[in-house]
């Protein structure tokens, strides 16, 4: 418009139909010019993951408004995917790759709302994997306090929270079996306290728990080996006319003695 405008005078004079009739080729490729510029903007922005297509579509002006606007959104959808890899690739590609997809398809559209929906979400993730880390350098500080020894790193990488959370349930799976094989050692006679002494070292070390249950249930085998054996032997005695009622009582608080 402001290009015609100095051409209007013109239209009033009979002798300047070719200055009007330059004037309007010269205009014509200055509009053909700017679509092509349009065009080839157009395709950049398709190329980068946009719906084009009402950018392809009006007048000029229509056009240039609707490429400027999604410029505007390229800008922040190119910032998202480097905030998206930056806060993300610690944690996981995984997560990254996701996110990204989400991203290639929710920005084609071209609308704010999705922008500020991707926006969210990523923060909730983070907050979310920022406060289950957290909870897993407690737990495993809490278990090293209170003397469980087991491999734990002073900080957990964030790329190895799912394996630690997998861990934690691990561990505390082993607590329950120490306290468990704890009260099974206890029960073990003296006759083989030595033995026992040398397993209770094991106690509170998550990572010998094999060893420890290894080696409760040898105790144990040999000791109801030992008090069977013994009842066999009162039994024998009770059938050969022996008075051995209170050795049976005897035989279970100390195999080894009684039967000897």
């Amino acid at each position: 418009i402001d290009d015609a405008r100095p051409m209007a005078e013109h239209f009033l004079t009979p002798d300047a139909s070719e200055v009007l009739e330059n004037g309007i080729d010269d205009l014509e490729r200055k509009q053909a010019s700017q679509f092509e510029r349009m065009e080839a903007m157009a395709d950049l922005l398709e190329r980068k993951g946009f719906d084009v297509l009402p950018a392809r579509e009006g007048s000029l002006r229509k056009r240039a408004l609707e490429l400027e606007r999604l410029q505007h959104l390229e800008e922040q959808w190119m910032a998202l995917s480097k905030e998206i890899h930056i806060k993300l690739s610690p944690w996981s590609q995984t997560l990254v790759d996701l996110f990204q997809k989400e991203r290639a398809e929710l920005q084609r559209t071209g609308k704010d709302e999705d922008l500020d929906k991707m926006r969210s979400e990523l923060k909730e993730v983070i907050l979310d994997r920022t406060s289950r880390l957290a909870e897993v350098e407690t737990t495993i500080t809490a278990l090293k306090s209170e003397g469980w020894a087991f491999w734990a790193p002073d900080a957990v990488k964030p790329i190895d929270l799912i394996e630690w959370e997998g861990r934690n349930k691990q561990l505390k799976r082993l607590i329950d079996d120490h306290i468990t094989l704890g009260e099974r050692l206890r029960v073990i006679g003296d006759e083989w306290s030595l033995e026992r002494d040398s397993l209770v070292a094991y106690i509170h070390d998550l990572e010998r728990t094999g060893e420890l249950e290894r080696g409760v249930s040898r105790l144990e085998q040999e000791m109801e080996a030992c008090i069977a054996e013994g009842r066999q032997s009162i039994t024998q005695w009770k059938d050969d006319g022996f008075t051995v009622d209170d050795w049976f009582e005897r035989v279970e608080k100390a195999p080894k003695a009684a039967l000897g």
